[in-house]
């Protein structure tokens, strides 16, 4: 029992600041892994249970013929290696309890939308489910980042039952995207792999390229809409 608690208090007292990970002991990152993939599959676990919700959407549109604005949904869970990377990158203590107050995306739903008028639709969809509770929101389609990353974020938090603890508010992050704002994301990433993102000349062409997206988008949603009409007319005579 000892033992235990000295190796709890180990992982609650912040590091600090002066020290950096490369001179933190393998032994104390491997006993931080191990508290991570225990917290890593809660937040799994919130992450499965908010895609069934959205996905009991999804599959109503399908079945109603009606336009769905989930083209395509997708998930994923951050690695130790990755959480360790942002926490370096951002100037986070490396402990459980920072983790847990600073990283809320462990556990990340991206929902891609076929048209931007979707998304307004498929976050009110989102706020019908109850065991999910939206935190707060961060709308960089109002307010795009340097380059022109487009997206909306949602800070959220699931129910997740734990019968030795009872209900547990998990983080969760949901994502929501057009297709074209995902295009460009894709094309933003393999800039990023390549370590040229703040290449004054990359960021410009960047920059052109969400331009050159936004009036396709444009154009798509026109022909989308021109197209819907026209078998209204159709379906009418």
């Amino acid at each position: 029992m000892e033992n235990v608690e000295k190796f709890k208090a180990e992982l609650e007292v912040d590091l600090d600041e002066n020290v950096t990970e490369e001179v933190q002991s393998e032994d104390y990152l491997d006993k931080l892994e191990a508290e991570y993939d225990k917290y890593a599959a809660e937040c799994e676990a919130a992450m499965e249970i908010a895609l069934l919700k959205i996905n009991i959407f999804n599959d109503a549109f399908k079945r109603t013929g009606k336009r769905n604005p989930f083209d395509r949904i997708e998930y994923r869970k951050k690695t130790f290696k990755s959480v360790r990377g942002k926490c370096r990158d951002r100037g986070y203590a490396l402990t459980m309890s920072s983790i847990k107050e600073n990283v809320r995306d462990i556990g990340g739903i991206r929902i891609v939308t076929k048209h931007l008028n979707e998304i307004p639709l498929v976050i009110d969809l989102i706020r019908q489910i109850q065991e999910i509770s939206i935190l707060s929101v961060k709308d960089y389609v109002e307010t795009p980042k340097d380059g022109g990353y487009k997206s909306v974020h949602l800070n959220c938090q699931v129910g997740v039952y734990d019968p030795f603890g009872g209900l547990r508010m998990i983080p969760l992050e949901i994502q929501i995207r057009t297709l074209c704002m995902d295009l460009w994301a894709t094309m933003d990433h393999d800039i990023n792999y390549k370590a040229l993102e703040h290449h004054p000349e990359v960021v410009k062409r960047l920059q052109h390229i969400a331009e050159i997206l936004d009036q396709l988008e444009d154009e798509y949603k026109e022909l989308s809409d021109y197209v819907d009409n026209k078998s209204s007319d159709t379906a009418l005579q």
